[in-house]
């Protein structure tokens, strides 16, 4: 079993199997809700998606270096300047295999395999190629069975048999491999790194009571930030190599601000070049200040009395959510929701006797 969800080996075949039903409304029969499905060990006829790990599969690794500095200064108080450094090597990584394969990029010949055939009052492609997108993208197919007319398409167009479009995207049909829909694939292809300089000020004030700040200013950039409270929310899937998937962390916070602007239009069909970066945009920065008030009382006999004040977002400041990141959404860009990791100001008083 692994963090992603349906990442898991003992669903594979011929022993098991991972299957996902969905039946229309007002007809779901609890009594039987798979309608009539029986497994049946052994190959499967009917394509289905299986989870892969790579053969040399191991543990990953860290790697971590660390500097400081330290002086006594002024009043009473100390400076540190500390650089630390963390490198991971061999994580894991969750991608995506046997995805249909795009005419834009060349010719698509579709397998003759069973599970290609076609369904009814739709052409045979077995053994024909798919080398081009339909003219009339977006409507192309309109009228075949299934498919009918509506607002957007309010009359039939026809396709031809080596094209595709939005309404008929033949997405089975260009799989490599006939017997599988989209496969997980589990490998150590991931790789992070941490880079981060914390400057602290510590001052006496007075006996027992100390005034402690500092300041980091950090990088932080991985190929997925897989296994981390966003779950697959960032995986990479889709990235095609790590020059592509490098980028900033889910755990990036320079503890800067930055104002980034562009125009935007909503990407058309066959633009997969154009797509940007993974983590190009950010949503809203995190600004959180925490902070305590310790005061210590010495009794005899070496006991000790000790109360503390600690308030945990003193400003009460709001953090935002992500930004909507499907680019074809009317709400692209907008934050919608807040954070999942905000919590409003809280303030603890506490008292500790140490004997």
């Amino acid at each position: 079993m692994f963090s992603q969800g349906g990442a898991s080996l003992r669903t594979n075949p011929p022993n098991a199997l991972a299957q996902t039903f969905s039946t229309l409304p007002d007809i779901l029969n609890l009594s039987d809700p798979t309608g009539g499905f029986v497994f049946v060990p052994g190959p499967q006829t009917s394509r289905h998606m299986i989870t892969i790990a790579d053969p040399d599969l191991e543990m990953p690794r860290t790697r971590q270096w660390n500097l400081t500095a330290e002086r006594r200064m002024p009043w009473s108080s100390s400076l540190r300047v500390s650089y630390t450094g963390t490198r991971g090597i061999g994580l894991l990584r969750y991608t995506q295999a046997n995805r249909p394969l795009s005419p834009a990029n060349g010719p698509v010949l579709v397998v003759d395999h069973p599970n290609n055939a076609p369904a009814a009052g739709f052409p045979d492609l077995r053994g024909r190629t798919i080398d081009r997108i339909a003219a009339d993208v977006n409507c192309a197919g309109t009228g075949l069975p299934g498919i009918p007319i509506n607002a957007a398409c309010p009359q039939a167009v026809p396709i031809a048999d080596n094209e595709i479009s939005l309404r008929v995207p033949r997405t089975n049909e260009r799989r490599p491999d006939p017997r599988y829909t989209t496969n997980l694939v589990i490998s150590n292809a991931a790789e992070s790194w941490y880079d981060g300089v914390q400057i602290e000020w510590v001052h006496r004030v007075a006996a027992g009571l100390w005034f402690q700040t500092n300041y980091t200013y950090s990088l932080s950039e991985d190929t997925t930030s897989e296994a981390t409270f966003v779950g697959a929310g960032d995986s990479n899937l889709l990235g095609p190599d790590q020059r592509f998937s490098k980028g900033y962390s889910r755990f990036h916070t320079p503890h800067r601000y930055t104002l980034n602007g562009d125009k935007f239009r909503t990407a058309q069909f066959g633009e997969g070049d154009l797509v940007v970066g993974r983590n190009t945009f950010f949503g809203d920065g995190q600004a959180t200040v925490d902070f305590g008030l310790y005061k210590t009382f010495r009794m005899p006999r070496r006991h000790g009395f000790t109360v503390r004040f600690e308030a945990y977002n003193a400003f009460n400041s709001v953090q935002y959510g992500f930004p909507t990141a499907d680019i074809s959404n009317v709400n692209f860009g907008r934050v919608l929701t807040g954070a999942t990791q905000y919590a409003p100001r809280t303030l603890q008083i506490g008292l500790q006797y140490k004997f």
